[in-house]
C-alpha cells in the first residue's frame, strides 16, 4: 500500500490544483521453482481503482492540466521470469 496526503501543486493555490489524499493498493502472488529459477507471478496494481494525478496545473487558455501516471487506473498482468 502507498499513501499520499493532500498536495497543492500551484503557488497561486487555486482550488482546482489540489490533489486530494489517496491510497494505492497493489497485490501479487507467485509460483516459484527454487531449483531452476523459474517464477510465475500474477499481479494487480491499484486494486481499488483510485484515480489520482502526479501533477495539476492551470492551463494556458482555460481549464486544468492533469498529468496521470500509469497506475491511475487498475490493471493486472502475468510475469514469467527466469533467473540465471
Amino acid at each position: 500500500m502507498t499513501f499520499s496526503s493532500k498536495v497543492q501543486y500551484s503557488l497561486a493555490q487555486t482550488p482546482n490544483t489540489i490533489q486530494p489524499a489517496y491510497a494505492i493498493w497493489n497485490a501479487s502472488i507467485a509460483l516459484v521453482r527454487p531449483g531452476d529459477g523459474w517464477q510465475l507471478r500474477a499481479y494487480v496494481k491499484n486494486i481499488t481503482d483510485s484515480s489520482y494525478a502526479s501533477f495539476l496545473g492551470n492551463g494556458t487558455f482555460a481549464g486544468t492540466v492533469r498529468f496521470v501516471p500509469r497506475d491511475d487506473r487498475r490493471y493486472a498482468g502475468l510475469l514469467l521470469r527466469k533467473d540465471f
